[in-house]
């Protein structure tokens, strides 16, 4: 078994592995044609050692008709969830962040005055905020 891999006194409440695979196939680009990665935990989420810490939210700037935000912390962050306070798609969410770890993040607002014209202007806001949580919110440390 993969955890026979481990030293005898690990706590697999802190440990994760990370899969990566890269097709040896390029893309347009000259970058790997089909690329894949992901996190197996050797506990479900609700045994993992979470240490209390901040999420970190450089500032919005405009890219385009996305607003793009670095989001880091010093603390390993286990699904982290952003929300704001405008209409919109943040292209991704419900991530893991790794301590040290930069994940930008792209958010597209909403055209309100089409898809929801019952709101009034007053009601929209111009610059969104973003605020960030995890499940490291919910830690006992």
């Amino acid at each position: 078994m993969a955890l026979d891999l481990l030293p005898e006194k690990t706590d697999l409440r802190n440990v994760f592995v990370r899969v990566a695979w890269e097709s040896n196939e390029l893309n347009a680009e000259g970058g790997p044609a089909i690329s894949v990665m992901d996190d197996v935990f050797c506990v479900t989420p609700g045994e993992l050692a979470l240490k209390s810490g901040d999420i970190n939210v450089q500032r919005w700037e405009l890219d385009g008709e996305s607003y793009k935000c670095v989001i880091s912390s010093d603390v390993f962050q286990k699904s982290v969830e952003l929300t704001t306070n405008s209409i919109g798609n943040f292209d991704k969410n419900g991530f893991d962040l790794l301590p040290g770890e930069e994940v930008t993040v792209y958010f597209t607002p909403h055209d309100v005055r089409i898809f929801a014209p019952e709101i009034e202007s007053k009601d929209i806001n111009s610059t969104p905020i973003v605020y960030a949580k995890s499940l490291n919110s919910f830690s006992n440390d």
